[in-house]
C-alpha cells in the first residue's frame, strides 16, 4: 500500500484516517455477522449502552444523522430481535423512548469484547502516550465536524 502524499499534511492525515476507518469497518463488520446486526445497529445498541440503555427515538435519530424512515426500519429491525423496545416516553406522550432490553445488553457486552480485540490488535504498533495524544486530537476532530457539519450537506 502506498503512502498519501498530497502535499498538504492535513489533508494526508485524514485521508488516511478515513483508510484506517475503513479496515476496522471491515474488521467489524465481520464480527458483527456471527451477531446478526449490522454496523447501524451496533452503533444503536452501543449509543443505548453508554445512555444507561434508554434514549428518545429523536436523541437517537439526532445521533446516528438518518431519516425518519431509515431509522424506522433500524428500530422495527432491533425490535424483531428482542434487542430493544419503544414506550411512550411519559413526560411528553407524543414522544417515544427506546429502551435497551437485557437480550440487547448482553449482545453489545458480547460485541464490546470483540470490538476490544479488534482495537488492541489494530492499535498494537503505538504506545499508549501515541495513543492518548491521537485519541485527544480525533476528539478535536469528531466535534469540529460536528459543528462544520452543514459545509459538506
Amino acid at each position: 500500500m502506498t503512502r498519501i502524499s498530497t502535499g498538504d499534511a492535513k489533508v494526508d492525515t485524514l485521508i488516511a484516517l478515513a483508510r484506517c476507518a475503513h479496515i476496522y469497518d471491515r474488521h467489524l463488520e465481520k464480527k458483527l455477522a456471527k451477531y446478526h446486526v449490522n454496523r447501524t445497529e451496533y452503533y444503536v445498541l452501543d449509543i443505548l449502552k453508554e445512555n444507561d440503555g434508554i434514549m428518545k427515538l429523536s436523541e437517537l435519530k439526532d445521533w446516528l444523522q438518518v431519516a425518519r424512515h431509515t431509522l424506522t426500519l433500524i428500530m422495527n429491525s432491533l425490535e424483531d430481535k428482542g434487542l430493544i423496545e419503544r414506550k411512550l416516553y411519559s413526560a411528553d406522550r407524543r414522544s417515544l423512548q427506546i429502551h435497551l432490553k437485557r437480550k440487547g445488553q448482553q449482545y453489545i457486552e458480547r460485541i464490546i469484547q470483540d470490538r476490544q480485540v479488534i482495537a488492541y490488535k489494530l492499535m498494537s504498533v503505538i504506545n499508549i502516550e501515541e495513543a492518548k495524544a491521537m485519541n485527544e486530537n480525533l476528539e478535536l476532530l469528531r466535534l469540529s465536524l460536528l459543528k462544520d457539519a452543514q459545509i459538506v450537506s
